[in-house]
């Protein structure tokens, strides 16, 4: 593959980046181009710049090869961290797999162009974008993070796939991956890496999680990510403490007894002086992480910042998080390749591109690369044996979907409060939580 587009697609990709600045000017900013695209064809475009400022000069189209002949192109979004070259972890391992996918289509090169993972110039922004002024500009193939999918699932910016794609349980696919791509009963992606909560802990420790009341005999400090404006962790402890997860915002609900025994425990870690100071206002589980390694003896984060500690200092160990009880369970979110194209031959060929990226022995050598959880059982196979990879095991049979954005979004703020009463304002873990499941049916 080679860098240049057709003519004129360049520029006018160009000019979707900046409309997310001028916004107001987009419809005046595309006529200008299409009228200049057609008086003065410009030559091929040799790179876009991202909407993201990487720490790289590398320009967002990526080469990949140039075939001796070409009769369609293929256009394939990535975000920054999952670009196909030597910017990121696996990206020589990505870049191959597309090669491969050339030779073994005479004729068709693939384009691959890099985006922001989110906000202005992002992925998802850009998406609607391109539908609603410049089609013809939109990708074949996206790779779109759990929200996004869901976001652009539901404002028809890609498309269902074919049954006979489509990821099942059965089909040695790990059981959190459906519900991942899952829209109004519609499978729109393919997952094809993941990542989940984890406890991190400085000394060795059993792969098996501990419980929350042997937390409490801790001589050190725990970071929790608090802050998290998704409260994904104590909707994890909600969850493990016998609350239903909300399928839909439609169906929220919050059981008051669940919620208020897992604010009871972390009040109890605060009453001990295990919970970290700081952890109120931990927004990330990659914040955690770095809290730990000044001070502290575990600290709840995500797998892929904890597998990609690990390459730089050892001495770190990781589970599943603290559960109350025997059974133990992690929220898995992740990124899925969709498909937009509607044309019938680009259709089956961007089907044929998911196919081929979903294959067990290239996701198990990507994601290994990468740092993140596979999505299928062949893949992690692949992975050498070692303390991540059984802890990957750990936790991609484990691990449950995260409820989608808009859940999020509800029950974030609600979970925050309650935290905030109970660790701040003296409120009781019960008041706490009536508080917050009443606020959602008043």
């Amino acid at each position: 593959m080679r860098p240049e587009g057709q003519p004129g697609a360049g520029i006018l990709l160009y000019l979707i980046d900046m409309a997310t600045r001028f916004r107001a000017s987009l419809t005046l900013w595309l006529a200008l181009v299409l009228s200049a695209c057609s008086l003065f064809p410009g030559p091929e475009p040799v790179g876009l710049p991202t909407a993201e400022a990487t720490p790289t000069t590398s320009p967002a189209l990526i080469s990949l090869g140039t075939p001796a002949a070409t009769e369609v192109t293929l256009r394939l979004w990535l975000p920054v961290s999952f670009r196909a070259d030597e910017g990121s972890p696996g990206g020589a391992v990505l870049r191959d797999r597309l090669h491969d996918f050339e030779l073994a289509n005479p004729g068709v090169r693939i384009d691959v162009r890099l985006r922001a993972e989110s906000g202005p110039g992002g992925l998802r922004d850009m998406l609607g974008l391109a539908a609603g002024a410049a089609p013809e500009a939109l990708p074949d193939v996206v790779a779109l993070d759990q929200p996004s999918l869901h976001a652009a699932a539901l404002k028809g910016l890609i498309h269902p796939l074919p049954a006979e794609v489509q990821p099942e349980e059965g089909a040695g696919w790990f059981a959190f991956v459906a519900p991942l791509a899952t829209v109004d009963g519609r499978m729109y992606g393919i997952p094809f890496v993941a990542d989940c909560l984890v406890l991190a802990q400085r000394e060795p420790a059993p792969l098996a999680p501990p419980q929350w009341k042997s937390l409490t005999t801790w001589d050190d400090q725990l970071h929790l990510p608090l802050a998290d404006p998704s409260a994904r962790l104590l909707l994890l402890a909600y969850h493990m403490e016998g609350g239903e997860l909300p399928a839909s915002a439609s169906t929220l609900a919050l059981n008051g007894d669940s919620l208020e025994r897992s604010l009871a425990w972390l009040l109890e870690l605060e009453e001990g002086g295990v919970l970290s100071p700081g952890s109120l206002q931990l927004a990330t589980p990659e914040q955690a992480l770095l809290a730990l390694q000044t001070r502290g003896r575990g600290a709840v984060t995500s797998f892929s910042a904890l597998a990609t500690a690990t390459r730089s200092r050892s001495g770190l160990s990781g589970s599943l998080p603290p559960t109350p009880g025997t059974l133990a369970s992690t929220l898995v979110t992740g990124w899925a390749w969709a498909i937009t194209a509607v044309d019938g031959n680009r259709a089956q060929l961007a089907t044929q591109l998911l196919t081929w990226l979903s294959d067990a022995e290239f996701l198990g050598e990507w994601t290994r690369a990468q740092g993140m959880l596979p999505t299928r059982q062949g893949a992690l196979a692949a992975w050498p044996a070692g303390f991540l990879t059984a802890l990957a095991g750990e936790c991609a049979e484990a691990g449950e979907a995260q409820p989608s954005e808009e859940v999020l979004v509800t029950l974030g703020p609600l979970l925050d409060r309650a935290v905030r009463q109970v660790l701040l304002e003296g409120v009781s873990p019960h008041d706490a939580a009536q508080a917050a499941a009443a606020a959602i049916h008043p």
